[in-house]
């Protein structure tokens, strides 16, 4: 049982990591246009 609950928490953990590092990188490329399209005005 215990072995279960470790696993389910293991996997929810990973889950929230890759969101996570998804959002962070989804916001750099938002930024790097955002600096680009400032730079061409």
């Amino acid at each position: 049982m215990g072995i279960l609950v470790m696993d389910g928490a293991f996997c929810i953990t990973s889950v929230n990591i890759i969101r996570l590092s998804y959002v962070k990188h989804v916001r750099n490329q938002l930024e790097h246009v955002h600096l680009m399209e400032n730079n061409r005005n």
